[in-house]
């Protein structure tokens, strides 16, 4: 694939045909001669001109995009701008609709996944590559919360474009435990190589953001966001917009998942890369947990086995760092 230097180079390959330059020059309601004065640097078109290029090569136009951000700044913020500050009336209606008709086990995932799908499509319209997930709070036997559980998941490419269960412990060493121990925001605009590897940075992640999911003072986990695009979350507008998604998220969180933060006592967790082994019994370790309850003659329900399981992992993990 040609390596495009700027957008003008890209419009010179695409109108390199007569007819397809007619037809771009058409759509875009100028004559060809303008079209290839933009194409050689001899002009400069106008931000509605802009935006009627993008509509005209829509095969080109994530490519295309991306180029013209790079010489006009000012165009990705009217971008921005465009994003609807709550296509969201929709899901706010929607959202407190499952708040009062869901059933208590399922109203956490339904109102998750609700959320995640609809910020997914405002934040990254045309498929740059972000993702988004909840992280809930991890009490420990004491009541305090010591680590984080990254829970539901949704992104575009290179992260999977559907919701998943994402099961990885975050502490104070995370963006996510930062904005949970003092209950605020954190945005980082570009993480370098030393970041990537003291913070738990999953791979791909150049700029990231944690919004904390609070009610009444107490917080139940936070609003996880990454990019591979470098400053993504620093507009203005796009801060707003995750904001308002932040906002409808404590109805998914029954009273006790909340905690004062006085009770936020993080500590380090270990690697992913080290997590994985012990993640990887997650559901043989429930099944032990599920038959020895049976044998002992004691009733416990499937999502009391799964916290029973994430608890214990949790508390090895902690050891082992330690």
């Amino acid at each position: 694939m040609q390596d495009y230097q700027t957008w003008r180079d890209l419009l010179s390959d695409l109108i390199k045909n007569p007819r397809q330059r007619k037809k771009i020059a058409r759509a875009v309601e100028i004559d060809t001669e303008t079209l290839v004065a933009w194409a050689q640097h001899t002009g400069t078109p106008s931000h509605q001109q802009l935006h009627m290029l993008l509509q005209a090569v829509p095969q080109r136009q994530m490519l295309l995009r991306t180029l013209i951000e790079e010489e006009f700044d000012a165009f990705a913020d009217d971008r921005i701008d465009e994003l609807p500050h709550i296509a969201s009336i929709a899901l706010s209606a929607r959202v407190l609709e499952l708040y009062a008709s869901a059933p208590d086990e399922s109203r956490f995932w339904s109102i998750c996944t609700a959320v995640l799908a609809e910020a997914v499509k405002q934040l990254d319209p045309d498929g740059l590559g972000i993702s988004l997930s909840i992280v809930q709070c991890m009490p420990s036997e004491d009541k305090t919360v010591s680590c984080l559980r990254e829970y539901i998941a949704l992104g575009t490419s290179p992260w999977l474009n559907q919701i998943e269960i994402r099961t990885r412990f975050l502490g104070a060493e995370s963006l996510a435990g930062q904005a949970v121990s003092s209950g605020q925001q954190q945005i980082i605009e570009e993480i370098n190589p030393g970041q990537r590897l003291m913070s738990n940075t999953p791979e791909h992640v150049v700029s990231a953001a944690a919004f904390p999911i609070m009610h009444s003072k107490r917080i139940a986990g936070c609003f996880l966001l990454a990019s591979t695009q470098a400053g993504y979350f620093s507009a203005q507008a796009r801060q707003e917009l995750m904001q308002n998604y932040n906002a409808m998220l404590p109805l998914a969180f029954p009273p006790r998942d909340f905690y004062n933060l006085e009770q936020i006592a993080l500590r380090v967790m270990p690697t992913f890369e080290v997590q994985q082994p012990y993640l990887s019994t997650f559901q043989q370790r429930i099944m032990a947990t599920l038959k020895t309850a049976f044998t002992a003659n004691r009733a416990i329900s499937y999502p009391e086995a799964q916290q029973h399981v994430y608890g214990q992992i949790a508390k090895e993990l902690l050891q082992l760092h330690s």
